[in-house]
């Protein structure tokens, strides 16, 4: 098992505000956006998505115990998910089986990290993570790597409104089990005290068309 962070978090932020006060040649809107939440995950908070015509609605339901670890519980499309935030990236919990002979096998369930924070363009973070299992005497060898990378600051237009000093996240996630090989590639747009107000994955685009932040 490895795992591999490139840049982020509080030191990140350290060396913004050096560079700021050394009198260097420095855009402040960084700092600007440093400071604010692009992924807000306040209880009450909600948003729907347009996805390809269907509705889909995500909520913040408030902080829990879940796999062991103070998470904050997601709805997305009623269906639960477990998040954790700290001051230097955010985790979705992850559960991944293989089922063999009738019976669910996992081969995965922990929290990934997916996103490092603050945003900052080019910043780049990548977790790979591999393991060897033994089920019902099969050796089956698992890999889930997770790269992510900021690309771009831009505005962007949804059913919800216009949104300025939005980061562009490039997330790519690759899967192996034994032989067989999935790969996703993801574009994400996150508005500050937003959040994601637009994604596209493969040829399934999702725009914001409502939200509300308590």
């Amino acid at each position: 098992m490895s795992s591999k962070t490139v840049a982020g978090g509080r030191w990140l932020v350290a060396g913004l505000l050096v560079l700021a006060l050394s009198g260097c040649k420095f855009d402040d809107g960084v700092l600007r956006r440093a400071a604010a939440d692009y992924l807000p995950l306040r209880t009450g908070s909600e948003w729907r998505y347009d996805v390809g015509g269907t509705i889909s609605l995500v909520q913040v339901r408030g902080d829990s115990i879940a796999y062991n670890s103070p998470a904050t519980v997601v709805l997305r499309d009623y269906a639960e998910e477990y998040w954790l935030r700290s001051s230097g990236d955010v985790r979705k919990f992850v559960s991944r089986l293989v089922n063999r002979n009738g019976t669910d096998y996992p081969l995965e369930q922990r929290y990934r990290r997916f996103y490092v924070l603050p945003f900052v363009l080019g910043n780049a973070w990548s977790e790979d993570i591999q393991d060897t299992l033994d089920i019902l005497g099969e050796t089956i060898i698992y890999r889930h790597r997770i790269e992510g990378k900021v690309t771009g600051v831009s505005e962007i237009a949804v059913t919800a409104g216009s949104f300025s000093e939005c980061y562009e996240v490039d997330l790519n996630e690759l899967i192996a089990v034994n032989d067989s090989v999935a790969s996703t590639s993801t574009k994400e747009w996150f508005a500050p005290g937003v959040g994601l107000v637009k994604r596209s994955r493969d040829a399934t685009e999702e725009q914001l068309t409502e939200y509300h932040i308590p």
